[in-house]
């Protein structure tokens, strides 16, 4: 059936003022959030919602093809079934309970790690073991290692490496792979002495 009330409906054009508490990339966003208040005769369970912004309100890393919508309560919030995305919109079906929502990637980006060499300093001619020793790849594949700068030349793939340089060397180490846009390192110095 029907039933007569009012509901009160507001938008603005920034990211949920909570969204760092969600599975959601905040630069990875729509930078609009959406609210919905009963005031009054409304049920609220079993309804269907379309969520539309303009192509100016995403940030740069945003992919509509990835794209989730969460369902903010006030104090935890909840990933309802997408039926339908869009460039510029995103369709959810059997809501219950009007409260603020927000649309983003829910792609998390890599941890920077904490990282350790089994020796160091090392001689000319020896080797050390470089590792990742905490920090999560979230949705990224793989442990990328670089010497020179952060993204620089290759030096290896995975959560350790062994290297063997002839000069005090700074290693760089970042998550790269799926849906992460390659970000910050993390880095360590292998000293050598003569």
């Amino acid at each position: 059936g029907t039933s007569s009330g009012f509901l009160d409906a507001s938008t603005s054009n920034a990211d949920h003022a909570s969204i760092s508490s969600s599975v959601f990339n905040s630069s990875r966003s729509v930078n609009r959030n959406w609210i919905f208040t009963i005031f009054s005769g409304l049920a609220s369970s079993g309804y269907n919602a379309e969520f539309n912004w303009v192509a100016a309100d995403e940030d740069a890393g945003f992919d509509f093809a990835t794209a989730n919508l969460g369902k903010y309560d006030g104090a935890t919030w909840l990933y309802p079934a997408v039926s339908n995305r869009t460039a510029t919109s995103i369709s959810v079906t059997g809501l219950s309970g009007f409260s603020s929502f927000q649309a983003a990637d829910d792609c998390i980006d890599p941890d920077l790690p904490t990282l350790s060499a089994s020796v160091d300093p090392i001689c000319d001619g020896s080797s050390t073991t470089l590792t990742v020793t905490a920090g999560n790849l979230n949705d990224a594949t793989s442990w990328e290692w670089y010497t020179g700068s952060c993204g620089g030349t290759p030096a290896g793939t995975g959560a350790s490496i062994s290297v063997s340089p002839s000069v005090t060397t700074t290693y760089y180490v970042r998550g790269e792979g799926a849906c992460v846009v390659p970000g910050a390192c993390s880095q360590i110095t292998v000293t050598v002495v003569p």
